[in-house]
Formats: C-alpha cells, sequence, structure tokens
C-alpha cells in the first residue's frame, strides 16, 4: 500500500451526500475524476465544483444497475485514463409505501446496492490486477434497521457487498 494520491478516479453516487464529498475532496490539478449519479443538475454542480479545484471532469448519468453500460463507461474510462481507484458509491435507501411494494422495493434495492456495486467493480478490477495496481473501494449504506413498517431494506443488502469486499481484498496485487 501506498500513500500515494490517485490520478485517475471513478466515484458512482457522486450528485450528493458522501460522493460528492469524496469528489471535492480529491479534485486538485492533475487530477481526472469520472463522477456519475442520478441527477444531472446536481451532478454537473457537482462537477463545476471540482473543475473550479483544478480536476478534469467527466460527468454521466448512467444507471449502476445497467451492466452493459456500466462495462462500456468503466472501460472506455480506463482505457483513457488508467483508472487507480474505483469508488462505488452509489446507493438507494428506499422504504415500502402504497406505490411501491415490498417486491420493487427489494428489488430497486438490490439492483443499485449491490448488483450496481459489482457492475462498477468488475470491469475495473480485471484490469487493476493486469496491472498489478489500482484501488477499490466500496461504500455501503447501512442504517441499522430491518425492512419492516414502511422502513428501508438495508441489512440484506449489506451482506453480499461485504463478502465481494473480502473477495476483493488482495486480488489486485496478486494476493
Amino acid at each position: 500500500m501506498t500513500d500515494k494520491m490517485p490520478n485517475s478516479l471513478l466515484i458512482t453516487g457522486a450528485s450528493s451526500g458522501i460522493g460528492e464529498a469524496l469528489a471535492l475532496h480529491y479534485a486538485a490539478k492533475g487530477v481526472f475524476l469520472a463522477l456519475s449519479g442520478r441527477n444531472a443538475e446536481r451532478l454537473h454542480s457537482v462537477a463545476e465544483a471540482c473543475r473550479s479545484q483544478g480536476a478534469e471532469v467527466e460527468e454521466q448519468v448512467i444507471n449502476v444497475a445497467n451492466e452493459a453500460a456500466m462495462m462500456q463507461w468503466v472501460q472506455d474510462l480506463d482505457d483513457r485514463k488508467a483508472l487507480d481507484l474505483v469508488i462505488a458509491n452509489a446507493g438507494v435507501g428506499l422504504s415500502t409505501s402504497k406505490e411501491r411494494s415490498l417486491h420493487e422495493t427489494t428489488k430497486q434495492t438490490f439492483d443499485v446496492n449491490v448488483t450496481g456495486v459489482f457492475n462498477t467493480i468488475h470491469p475495473a478490477l480485471e484490469r487493476m490486477k493486469e496491472r498489478k495496481q489500482g484501488q477499490i473501494a466500496i461504500m455501503l449504506l447501512s442504517p441499522d434497521f430491518a425492512a419492516c413498517r414502511g422502513l428501508p431494506l438495508i441489512p440484506p443488502a449489506r451482506w453480499p457487498l461485504k463478502a465481494m469486499a473480502m473477495l476483493c481484498a488482495g486480488h489486485i496485487g496478486g494476493g
């Protein structure tokens, strides 16, 4: 592990919250940031703030649950700017309601919070392994309550992410 700051980063969920804070933290002259989010207006605002700090920024409104789109985008980014750090931060905390059933809530939560993480890290992970260089960070949206009586379905979505993170540990450097 090195203390060198990454020069080329991908951050999903960058239009607000932790993703926005991470983008602003890493934004600097000589740094390339690929930022994605669901809200184009907020994402553009974050991208502009990062550009004002000297970073080169590419912004992309993309559904992390769309495997083909994410594969294409991540590989294209990595072809142009070998990614040093990929931060899978996109996540949703949905509640059931009269408009959204438990089935719909569960499916959308897992699509974004689990499948979306896999779709973000997998294309980069294989390339980083070939280079024997790079880092993956998986952020977890994790309120400590379960899906009942309309509360978000989060804890079950964390379990496969923890397993995914454990499987990735040491994978890039050949460990």
